[in-house]
């Protein structure tokens, strides 16, 4: 087949150019409805990654980023889309209006000289009008994926700075501690050089070209340049950058994005809040929250620390779940040294080849002492209902209904409880790293109820 000629190519972009206010009113319209959609999706994932992997070396913190990031550009996303498609029902009709009224006679209104004259050199035609409006709403649409592609840079650099941090980490974790001081001055020095670096790349990058201009310092920024690109994935949006610069004065461009990126941010970052009397303290002993019970708890939520069936109990026994959390490891293997869990924490492979089957999936290490892991878990917390500790519950591990939350369960008799309200309190040890020592949260979950 022959190549299209550049005539060919000119003629069939010109077309597109026409009507494209079609495919952008399409896309626009798809795209909010999937934006509201994949934004209460984000929602639920980043609360699944927040509680499925709170620990792990510092990666967790740079891909929360990265989850941010992307949760930020659907409201930049939906923000734009919704003034263009507002801009674009504007556009329509005043094509509609031009269709019945082509022009405006301002002496047919029959005012004063004056008024008339500066009317008449103030007031842009309807013809300009539909122009302006359809070059406007052209350049909104690229200009906001544009925006997303930047936020993107942003959460993909977060994410190198921190898989090299966590590499070092790691290696740190499996050498000997005299290599420890080397690995760590390289750890200090790469992210230094991914900080300052980075710092460069952005500057110039939303400043327009700062350090492309200088003739003697462009050629050392180059390499620096394609290393931040392909990081970066900038490919993706260079010909919409560069096209907009070339455009429209650079000035212009600088106070779009900020316009842009400080009302964003100004509306997910303020809200207004006159309930002066009460008080945004979280603590349980003066709050209930949904979270503890059962039947009142969103489907989404997860579990963060305990849970009772409901706030009413009824029955001669009380289920009480506490969640295990992946932070809680340190605090229980300084209580539990001498024993040491079959499962690793970290990153494993689900493909096994084994006696010449190939497997895949999690790996299952059955514990030799499971009994052991269950009382090792079981020392960080301790129960005390109303007055009266609880030391010999019968704890078993559990994984909760709720979102396949792990921790452990027991069956609690109620007959000694009032019948009125009753508190559960739980404590919980914590392992602090810098001092070496253990302490106790003693409020860590308050819990009230009422028995029937």
């Amino acid at each position: 087949m022959e190549k299209k000629s550049k005539d060919q190519i000119s003629s069939w972009l010109s077309k597109l150019e026409q009507e494209s206010w079609q495919l952008e009113l399409l896309v626009s319209g798809f795209t909010i409805f999937l934006l509201f959609k994949g934004s209460v999706a984000l929602t639920e994932y980043h609360q699944h990654f927040n509680y499925e992997f709170y620990t792990f070396n510092n990666l967790p913190a740079f891909l929360n980023v990265l989850i941010a990031v992307l949760r930020f550009s659907v409201y930049i996303l939906i923000i734009s889309l919704v003034t263009h498609l507002l801009l674009r029902g504007f556009w329509i009709g005043a094509i509609g209006l031009r269709s019945v009224q082509s022009g405006i006679s301002y002496k047919k209104l029959k005012y004063s000289k004056f008024f008339t004259q500066k009317l008449e050199t103030k007031n842009i035609s309807l013809d300009q009008l539909i122009v302006n409006l359809d070059s406007i709403c052209s350049v909104i649409f690229s200009f906001t994926f544009l925006l997303v592609a930047q936020l993107l840079a942003f959460g993909l650099y977060s994410v190198a700075v921190g898989l090299i941090n966590a590499f070092f980490e790691f290696l740190i974790s499996i050498s000997g501690e005299s290599f420890h001081p080397v690995i760590r001055a390289f750890q200090i020095g790469n992210v230094l050089f991914f900080l300052v670096t980075g710092i460069i790349y952005f500057i110039d990058y939303f400043s327009l070209g700062f350090f492309k201009k200088i003739r003697w310092l462009s050629k050392v920024y180059y390499p620096l340049y394609r290393m931040y690109g392909f990081i970066t994935l900038a490919g993706m949006s260079k010909s919409i950058y560069y096209s907009l610069i070339v455009k429209f004065s650079k000035k212009k461009i600088r106070i779009a994005l900020l316009l842009v990126l400080g009302f964003v941010f100004l509306s997910v970052s303020t809200s207004l809040d006159q309930h002066t009397y009460f008080p945004n303290n979280s603590s349980d002993e003066y709050f209930w929250t949904d979270n503890y019970y059962d039947d009142e708890r969103p489907g989404e939520v997860f579990i963060t620390k305990a849970s009772i069936p409901s706030r009413i109990i009824s029955g001669d026994y009380l289920r009480l779940f506490i969640a295990y959390r992946p932070s809680d490891n340190n605090t229980i293997a300084k209580i539990c040294p001498d024993f040491i869990p079959v499962k690793e924490e970290g990153l494993s492979f689900n493909i096994k080849a084994k006696d010449g089957n190939l497997s895949v999936g999690p790996s299952v290490n059955s514990e030799p002492n499971p009994q052991k892991a269950l009382d090792c878990l079981c020392s960080i917390f301790q129960v005390e209902i109303n007055d009266s500790t609880y030391d010999h519950l019968d704890f078993k591990f559990y994984r909760h209904p709720n979102n396949d939350e792990r921790g452990i369960v027991t069956m609690v008799p109620t007959g000694g409880f009032k019948h009125r309200a009753n508190v559960i309190r739980i404590r919980k040890m914590n392992y602090i790293k810098e001092a070496d020592s253990l302490t106790q949260d003693t409020k860590y979950a308050v819990i009230p109820f009422w028995t029937e």
